[in-house]
């Protein structure tokens, strides 16, 4: 027999039963990629829109214990002043909901329009309660589906390609299964080194956001309307990570150069915002027309184009978890592109990586 044998030798030993084997992998790879200087930056800053969001929760507090008091008597002189010989009373409540949505637009610069009236409705009838929980969730949901989604996609694009890609070039394989691992512990060591990162880029920056809410309201009230959205952003969270990931692992491991694997993650998630927006914009543009509703805000319940695009089948399953508006066939479409993108990934990452192994 060979003094050096530099072949592949089997692992002879007794296997220990351990779930965390996959640990060891997930930690030393975040370690490894901390060092990189601009990764840091991108984690730092992924906290830097905290800030900003916190202060809508402020403005919004002062807007309902200040500015909404004078409302309902300027709502009455507007419908004096545009609809002469109309009793006040038929227009008044939604004169009052107008002039509502008006001052949110501006004085919260984050509400959009269709968001802005659907807290304008809230806050009509005077139901305070209930306007903080409509606000504080249409906050969180779109914390989440502009910065920290934006970060995400950028975050994961620098980090996911080579994580696998690179194994497959240097046969590093050899290393990581001459020890006593299987090809779930390694799929889940390289799962844990992108959901670490997400959870600091997404989950914490969010839990940090409920926080100073709370700090910001005038009493802690606010927390008996608004106690499980903790629990919906880490649901939120978990919607995110797992089919993203594995995504971004199945890509990296079709390929040798990470290069590739990297053009095909932001291909991804560009070509099917382009395909979404413009199948549905010229699904809107025909609907709304036809109703003479061409200047009216664009309904999440009338998206029927969102298969299309990864990211609005996350949002439309996040705005499901929080609460928000949206249609039931959005959901469950969604649901299933997800789920599919979920399992197609796990078939490829097991069988590329048992390939690679036997080779």
């Amino acid at each position: 027999m060979p003094v050096h044998d530099v072949g592949y030798r089997a692992w002879n030993g007794r296997r220990i039963a351990s779930y965390w084997r996959w640990w060891t992998i997930s930690a030393r790879g975040v370690a490894l990629i901390l060092k990189s200087k601009w990764i840091r930056r991108m984690l730092l800053f992924a906290w830097a829109s905290v800030i900003y969001w916190a202060v809508s929760f402020f403005l919004f507090e002062n807007f309902i214990e200040t500015v909404r008091q004078g409302i309902p008597g300027q709502a009455a002189m507007a419908a004096m002043n545009e609809l002469e010989g109309t009793p006040i009373g038929m227009v008044a409540e939604d004169e009052v909901e107008r002039i509502l949505a008006r001052r949110l637009e501006q004085q919260i610069p984050l509400l959009r329009s269709s968001e802005a009236h659907q807290l304008a409705v809230v806050l009509a009838d005077d139901d305070r309660a209930h306007s903080r929980r409509v606000f504080w969730t249409l906050m969180t949901l779109t914390f989440f589906r502009y910065p920290q989604a934006a970060m995400m996609v950028f975050l994961i694009g620098f980090i996911a390609p080579s994580l696998i890609a690179n194994d497959m070039r240097s046969r590093a394989f050899l290393l990581y299964f001459s020890r006593p691992i299987r090809t779930r512990d390694y799929i889940l060591g390289k799962l844990g080194i992108l959901a670490a990162f997400l959870i600091w880029t997404i989950t914490l920056p969010a839990l940090l956001l409920y926080f100073f809410g709370v700090m910001l309201s005038p009493n802690v009230s606010v927390v008996a309307v608004t106690w499980d959205l903790p629990l919906r952003i880490v649901l939120a969270s978990v919607v995110v990570i797992i089919p993203t990931s594995l995504l971004a692992l199945a890509l990296s491991s079709l390929t040798q150069e990470s290069r590739f694997a990297s053009f095909a993650w932001f291909a991804v998630w560009g070509m099917g915002a382009g395909a979404h927006l413009a199948m549905q914009g010229n699904f809107m543009t025909r609907i709304l027309g036809s109703r003479g509703m061409l200047d009216g805000p664009i309904l999440p319940s009338e998206d029927r184009w969102a298969f299309l695009s990864l990211y609005e089948c996350l949002g439309g399953v996040q705005r499901w978890v929080f609460g928000a508006e949206v249609s039931n066939r959005t959901v469950l479409t969604s649901a299933v592109v997800l789920s599919g993108v979920t399992v197609l990934s796990l078939l490829v990452l097991n069988r590329r990586i048992r390939q690679a192994v036997q080779t």
